[in-house]
C-alpha cells in the first residue's frame, strides 16, 4: 500500500547561503517529474498543490537546509521533521 505524506512549504531560504541546497525543476518539466524515485511505499508530495515531489521512498527523514520546488505551483517544499 502507497502512502503520500505532505511535506511542509516553507518561505524560500536565501541562496547564497552556504548550508542550503534548493532542487528546482528543469525548464521544461513534464508532468511525471518528480525528483527522486525509488521502490518505496511512500510519496511525498507539495504541501501547496499535492503533486508527487519525491516518488517510492521507504522512510522519510528531516535533512536540514534541503528543499524542493514544486514545478506545479512553485512552492518551495522541506521534508517533514
Amino acid at each position: 500500500m502507497l502512502t503520500q505524506v505532505p511535506l511542509l512549504v516553507v518561505q524560500p531560504p536565501a541562496a547564497t547561503d552556504p548550508t542550503v541546497r534548493i532542487f528546482t525543476p528543469p525548464r521544461h518539466a513534464t508532468a511525471d517529474h518528480v525528483y527522486l524515485s525509488g521502490p518505496g511505499p511512500l510519496h511525498s508530495s507539495c504541501g501547496e498543490c499535492g503533486r508527487i515531489l519525491l516518488r517510492g521512498q521507504r522512510s522519510v527523514h528531516h535533512v536540514p537546509g534541503i528543499y524542493f520546488v514544486c514545478p506545479g505551483c512553485g512552492a518551495c517544499n522541506a521534508l517533514p521533521g
